[in-house]
């Protein structure tokens, strides 16, 4: 049996896995990045029995509740949604902290 010790877990999309799913990978290494949005879509879950019981709970979700701002880092410019979509999103979820980038051109909904 080979044994690997990772230095660092990178676990991209992390709100979207469940939190059980993560703890596998995290005991491989000493540190970790989770990244992700847990304002967006949670992870799928089948059984409405195991959702009941925790089991829909994301680790990325867990640490944002425990500790909000100490371990998070928010990213504040938004590059590929129309403006509009963007402030009602940045305006319901974010406390109107989400900008649009200058790249983007103001009037178009879909590039063709």
């Amino acid at each position: 049996m080979i044994r690997v010790k990772l230095v660092r877990v990178v676990h991209p999309v992390s709100c979207l896995g469940l939190e059980i799913a993560c703890w596998i990978a995290l005991f491989k290494g000493s540190r970790c990045l989770l990244s992700g949005d847990h304002l967006q879509l949670p992870p799928t879950i089948r059984s409405v029995e195991a959702e009941k019981k925790g089991l829909g709970n994301t680790l990325f979700k867990r640490l944002a509740e425990l500790y909000g701002d100490d371990v998070m880092s928010m990213l504040t410019v938004q590059y590929s949604m129309h403006e509009l979509i963007m402030t009602w999103s940045s305006k319901e979820l974010y406390n109107n902290k989400v900008l649009r980038s200058l790249l983007l051109p103001l009037n178009l909904l879909f590039f063709s």
